[in-house]
């Protein structure tokens, strides 16, 4: 323990203890790139070629699995609990675009959780980011098209809920999901490994129960499950 002792010493020094407050809004497209690197997947929604001003409806949900023949890039699932899913052909930003589109509510569900993502978004709508059940925050995008996006790398993104907010059009559309790079449980430093120092920061905010360093799991706390999901990837090095 004395050894444990150091680290966390150490790592209160270096600041790595406040390395968790990273986590948070994407301001742009550029700063989600540089967050994916090489790793960057991006669905445009382009597989099928549509008339301009058309919809066709697509199965729902929607994924590389119930629609092979749409070209999908794999690991998301697409849903709207509330209305069919269709793909709409528009003009958007000065360039021709296949929209994703529902009516109220759309969800996108990843396979394996994210470390960051994001996407486009037209008309005014919430864009609430989760990690498991946990609300991890609300991006609110106003009247026309805006980027939305969220790091999460140590817990992951799960899935993403967009709500649509405008009293007189209620319809939900998305381009450009951007997302590729698996989140690393229990790499609490952010260096790309999991090891001693993680553990020394898990330790040393353990009981935290806000705002917590030592939050593995996205959940708001530093607990046992949060050590037992470290101890489990103790080692790894992330991709």
């Amino acid at each position: 323990m004395a050894r444990i002792h150091r680290l966390i010493v150490a790592a209160a020094a270096c600041g790595l203890l406040a390395a968790h407050a990273a986590a948070g809004p994407v301001s742009t497209r550029a700063e989600l790139v540089a967050l994916l690197a090489d790793q960057l997947e991006l669905e445009d929604f382009e597989g099928v070629s549509l008339h301009a001003g058309t919809y066709l409806t697509v199965p729902n949900p929607y994924s590389s699995t119930t629609a092979p023949a749409y070209n999908l890039v794999p690991g998301v699932t697409y849903f709207a609990p509330q209305s069919a899913l269709r793909l709409y052909a528009g003009f958007w930003n000065g360039d021709d675009s296949v929209l994703l589109t529902s009516r109220t509510v759309l969800t996108i569900t990843f396979d394996t959780p994210q470390r960051a993502v994001g996407l486009d978004s037209l008309f005014t709508a919430e864009v609430e980011f989760f990690s498991g059940g946990t609300s991890l925050g609300v991006v609110t995008i106003g009247s026309g098209s805006a980027f939305a996006g969220w790091s999460e790398p140590v817990a992951g993104i799960t899935s993403i809920v967009l709500t649509a907010t405008r009293p007189d059009f209620d319809e939900v559309r998305i381009d450009n999901l951007a997302f590729g790079a698996a989140a690393c449980p229990g790499d609490l430093d952010r260096n790309g490994d999991v090891d001693l120092d993680d553990l020394a920061v898990l330790l040393g905010d353990f009981g935290c129960t806000a705002g917590c360093a030592g939050d593995v799991d996205g959940d708001g706390d530093s607990d046992l499950t949060d050590l037992s999901l470290l101890l489990a990837n103790f080692g790894t090095t992330c991709p």
